[in-house]
């Protein structure tokens, strides 16, 4: 038996949670969620930094990431903010702009304390003419203080 403080607001109890406890279909428990956490907001600044920050200097987005931090692009994994910047910088274009078209956001994690973002969109390379669509997952997980980092990150071209 497991025992978990939830604090909402200035309310806080105590959860105990069995490993072995089985929740007939529809009956599970409600998830744990600070209700002060508005997270399309944080989602939308999240992004919009990020892709700002992507399109205009991308070897400063180091920040972002943690030494545990994983990103997968186009299924080659990289692991470390380090590894992930070199990998971004290395991209084989000099200029590109994201336009955002869908930003999805969903609490995550055992204590659902975290945040999985779904971004679609389009991006345009060296003033190319035709844009390119893309899917972008991240896992944004909380770094103290209200902030987040950049646990996930997944990146793929979707063609076809």
């Amino acid at each position: 038996m497991k025992k978990l403080k939830v604090k909402a607001g200035d309310d806080e109890e105590d959860v105990h949670l069995d490993s072995t406890q089985t929740f007939p279909p529809n009956t599970l428990p409600a998830p744990i969620c600070l209700p002060s956490m508005n997270m399309d907001t944080i989602a939308t600044e999240f992004t919009n930094f990020y892709y700002q920050t992507f399109d205009s200097n991308r070897s400063q987005l180091g920040s972002l990431y943690r030494p545990n931090s994983m990103l997968t692009f186009e299924g080659q994994p990289f692991q470390g903010n380090d590894a992930i910047v070199e990998k971004l910088a290395s991209l084989p274009f000099q200029k590109v702009v994201h336009q955002v078209g869908t930003r999805d956001v969903q609490p995550t994690g055992a204590d659902q304390s975290s945040l999985f973002v779904l971004v679609t969109g389009a991006l345009v390379v060296d003033d190319g003419e035709h844009p390119m669509n893309f899917t972008q997952a991240f896992t944004l997980a909380p770094d103290g203080a209200g902030s987040f980092y950049v646990y996930n990150d997944c990146f793929r071209l979707s063609f076809g």
